[in-house]
This record gives structure tokens, sequence and C-alpha cells, in this order.
């Protein structure tokens, strides 16, 4: 059946599109169908299935030009099947396919090919998501930091989806959905970076951390934890990794703290010129 795409904020750029397969299926049975894709190493097809959830449907309206609670409550009925579409199910639907992705990019199952256009669909088509539902995918993300064999390949969302909150500029954000009290924006954008810096993150994904920091939209006080963080994680990536790495706080130096940047690098090296002196 012809589906409709999304022009920018999610807009359909045909009228009145048909479902597509893939925008018929529940979420529960959505995230199995994922799964076992993966599982059964059909893997290549899950980003059609991305693709499919995420056009447009049958009068979709980007969040971003809904007044009210039009982003919410929106509804319309396809005149050749009848069926009635509710933003709020279709959402649902988008997020369980996001944090299967997600999961199944950080547990490393999603070979990189695949898991490279993932990626790049959920990054063109993030800005249909609800302000209320953005906070879920920071969650989502943020679990990923742990991951020992995805290296940190979804983290690049993250930036995406905080921005995104930013855009809306709203001064208090509900935050009902991942049961915490509402917060002012600022407030929660500290609380993501503090979160983030205080996780154990596995040395699979330092060097994607390091990539994706410097697209935060964060603040003077968070480059000095950001790069503190990244300092005390040189010493446990992978010697290939290193000088991409360094490569990449030295770029991170453009927005702030490069006499804590270059002081620690030159401390590590130093530290590891004398490991090597009292070996020999």
């Amino acid at each position: 059946s012809q589906t409709g795409t999304l022009s920018q904020g999610g807009v359909s750029t045909q009228n009145k599109p048909e479902l597509n397969r893939y925008q018929k299926v529940g979420a529960k049975e959505l995230r199995l169908l994922i799964e076992n894709k993966i599982a059964s190493h059909a893997g290549a097809i899950v980003p059609d299935i991305i693709s499919g959830v995420f056009s447009a449907y049958p009068g979709e309206v980007s969040p971003f030009t809904a007044s009210g609670d039009e982003a919410k409550q929106q509804q319309d009925e396809n005149p050749e099947t009848g069926e009635v579409v509710l933003a709020s199910d279709m959402e649902l639907k988008r997020y369980a396919a996001f944090r299967e992705v997600v999961k199944q990019l950080n547990s490393g199952a999603l070979p990189d090919s695949q898991g490279t256009r993932c990626v790049s669909i959920l990054l063109s088509r993030i800005a249909c998501f609800s302000l209320a539902r953005l906070p879920n995918l920071v969650n989502c993300l943020l679990k990923g930091l742990t991951s020992k064999e995805g290296a940190g390949r979804a983290l690049e969302l993250l930036p995406k989806a905080l921005a995104l909150i930013k855009k809306h500029n709203k001064k208090r954000l509900d935050l009902s959905l991942i049961n915490m009290d509402a917060m002012e924006v600022s407030e929660y954008f500290d609380w993501v970076v503090r979160k983030l810096c205080r996780a154990k993150w596995s040395p699979q994904v330092v060097l994607a951390m390091a990539v994706m920091a410097r697209d935060l939209p964060t603040i003077a006080v968070h480059h000095t934890l950001v790069v503190q963080k990244l300092l005390q994680h040189l010493g446990d990536v992978d010697q290939e990794q290193l000088p991409a790495l360094v490569y990449q706080l030295l770029l991170y130096a453009a927005r702030g703290e490069k006499e804590l940047i270059l002081c620690g690098v030159l401390r590590h090296f130093d530290a590891v010129d004398a490991a090597a002196a009292a070996a020999a």
C-alpha cells in the first residue's frame, strides 16, 4: 500500500496515506518482530521495519505545529479502510520500536551496516515524538552506557533528543512518563549530565561518549564534569582507540576547559612513561 513520507518535523508530504503493515502491528508484536528478525539472522529487514513504523500516518501533525492537546489527541479516519489512528497509540508503537532497536544496538546483535541505517532513520524522524515522550527516549539511551558489546552506537541519538526538548521552548518539563516530578528544563539537563557522569561507563563506550559529548546542549559547568569523566577513562580504552580519544578531547577543548584537558592528557602519558620505565 502507498505510504506517506515525512517532511521536516514529521508532517506528511502526501494527503491521506494508508497505514503500512508495520503501523498496523501492536507495540508488543512490533518489539517481538524486531527481536525475532535479528535472532533469526534476518536483521536486514529491521531498517525497513523502522522506516515503515516511523512513516507519516493519516492526519499526522508535527508536535512543533500542533496547538493545545492536538498532538496527543489527534485522530483521523482512513477513508479506504475506516481505521482510526490515535497519535498516542502510534507513539507507543514507535517508542517500542525505538527501545528495541537501541537494546539490540547496545547488545551488539544488530550488524554495523543495519545498525547504522537504523540510527540514521531514527535521527531523521525522532522529531515525531511528543515532548512528554522524549525523556523516555533519553532514559533508554542512558542505559547503553554500561554496554560492553554495542560500543555506544545508539548514543549519537542522545544530543538530538535533548535538542528537541530544548526546541519545544517550555520552561517546565512533564516527567510523569518516567515516574519523576516535573522539572525546569535547565534542571532536567543538569540531571541528565550528572547521571551521565555518575554512571559506570563500559570501556567500549568511552570513545562514542567523547564524540557524542561535543554535541550535548550543555552549559559551562557541565563541560568540567564531562571532561573530568573522559579523562578518568583514558587508561581504560584499548591502545588502538587512545589516539582517537585524545583527538576528541582536543576537539572538545573548543567548548572550554582547555587547560584541564591538556594537563589531563599530559598527566596520563607521563604516568604511562613512568610505568614503562619502572617495568624496564
